[in-house]
């Protein structure tokens, strides 16, 4: 008897099953109503084939010197940058004395989407100040502030073929003064917005803005404790750790790619970067000021920081990028709220950037028919460039059937990038169907003029899953 029941269950349950089919049917794709014509969304700008083209900035992120992009590059492309910054100056902290800096950084990012990036770099810096027999000076004529680490990520999302927003943001953990661990107490944090205009996808101009904006949070002043410290040691051992207080950042950036031009990568780039303190100004100068000490109002009460980048960076050989800058001082903040802007800073920078899956260069034989006409007679057509994607990954199509329905033409398959070049077509307006046996049909709507190539993306929503049909049979035992 329980043989005879499962026997019973098995059959309806595959009744069941077949009836579902019918009941759920999706209709099939020839039939299927046209996708309705998509307002074509935001994506990132494809990648370039040499991986160079995004070069890092100072602290890892892609972009100018330290001006941050919105550009991402290649998925899964890696980036990897040295950057070295030298300075030496007379009579800069101390009246009298010579000072000069060196700081190394080595920087490290990785794209694993194309709306995403993430960094990490580790900066080291030494600075030297000489000058004469000075009483009770505390500070070491040559001061290392090694292995400090930076690590964060951008995201980006593109408004316009010419213009895309994005944010970042950054952990800093400084290592202790005389130690070889991270001081807790020092981390700070950075939390900023970017965008970035780029003239050159509207116009023949290659010019492109940037901006950035953030506040940065600085806890370098916990580093170490200053007791006792005369005026000329307090601000020569600050300026040698990088000691500074909260600030908000404004950088502004613009390049000039050339390689239209020159035929390989040269682009000029000047940058412009201002520094506001924020809270109250620093307590080590508080016994400094007037009429005590010898600080006037300016030395004291200015919060403002800022200098301006002028430099070059060049990407001679695929994937390799060279760079050199110098930093010019424009304005300094008092004692209490920062080191003073050095009047000079020579950057020089090698970065490389390297990606493992390169979009292919796809050359298509394109076959014309060639339409007899009078001499003189101007050529009435046009054509369409198109790329077919995925409506929910925006990956592209490849092999996708692209038809002009009441026309006799022969049907174009998508290129493995899902773009392709339709043939030449009378002024006016064409209904494009692209069918894919892995996604539901799409119909757009195009506009052909004289002499002009149309171009416009269709995206395509992926099918449904088919159903599968089973049969169960019973059997029944004596």
């Amino acid at each position: 008897m329980t043989t005879l029941r499962r026997s019973l269950l098995l059959t309806v349950a595959g009744l069941i099953l077949l009836a579902a089919p019918s009941a759920s049917a999706q209709a099939d794709p020839e039939d299927a109503a046209p996708a309705p014509t998509v307002k074509k969304a935001p994506e990132p700008a494809q990648p370039d084939p040499n991986p160079g083209i995004q070069a890092p900035t100072i602290q890892g992120l892609t972009g100018l010197f330290r001006t941050v992009t919105t550009e991402i590059g290649g998925r899964h492309t890696f980036r990897i940058g040295l950057h070295t910054e030298a300075f030496k100056s007379s009579d800069f902290l101390v009246n009298g004395d010579s000072n000069s800096r060196f700081i190394g950084t080595v920087s490290l990012s990785y794209t694993p989407w194309r709306f995403l990036e993430f960094f990490a770099s580790v900066r080291s810096q030494a600075n030297n100040n000489e000058r004469g027999l000075e009483a009770n000076r505390l500070d070491q004529p040559v001061i290392l502030a090694l292995g400090d680490l930076s690590f964060g990520a951008k995201g980006q999302y593109p408004i316009h073929p010419s213009f895309g927003i994005g944010a970042n943001f950054a952990v800093n953990l400084l290592n202790s003064v005389g130690g070889t661990s991270f001081d807790g107490g020092a981390t700070g944090a950075y939390f900023g917005m970017i965008s970035t205009f780029d003239l050159g996808a509207i116009s023949s101009a290659p010019l492109r803005f940037h901006l950035n904006f953030g506040y940065l949070l600085d806890n370098s002043n916990s580093l170490a404790v200053f007791t006792g410290y005369t005026l000329a040691s307090l601000q020569v051992e600050k300026f040698a750790l990088g000691m500074n207080p909260s600030r908000l950042q404004l950088r502004f950036g613009l390049d000039l790619p050339l390689r239209k031009w020159t035929g390989f990568g040269l682009s000029p780039i000047v940058e412009f970067a201002a520094d506001f303190a924020v809270g109250d100004p620093d307590a080590d100068f508080s016994r400094f000021k007037r009429p005590v000490g010898p600080l006037t109002d300016a030395d004291i009460e200015g919060t403002t920081t800022a200098w301006m980048t002028v430099g070059v960076r060049t990407n001679p050989v695929k994937g390799f990028n060279f760079e050199i800058a110098s930093d010019i001082g424009l304005a300094s903040p008092g004692y209490g709220y920062g080191p003073p802007v050095v009047p000079w800073n020579l950057i020089v920078g090698l970065s490389y950037g390297y990606d493992p899956n390169p979009p292919t260069k796809v050359v298509t034989k394109e076959t014309v028919k060639e339409v007899v006409k009078e001499v003189g007679e101007k050529r009435m057509v046009g054509k369409f460039r198109g790329r077919v994607i995925n409506a929910k990954t925006l990956e592209p199509v490849e092999g996708a059937i692209v038809t002009l329905p009441g026309k006799d033409l022969t049907g174009l398959s998508t290129d493995p990038d899902g773009s392709f070049l339709s043939y030449e077509l009378a002024p006016g307006p064409h209904v494009v169907m692209v069918r894919h046996p892995n996604f539901q049909p799409g119909k757009v709507s195009i506009q052909i003029k004289t002499g002009a190539i149309a171009a416009q993306d269709i995206k395509l929503e992926p099918a449904a899953p088919k159903f599968v049909k089973v049969t169960a049979r019973g059997s029944r035992r004596r």
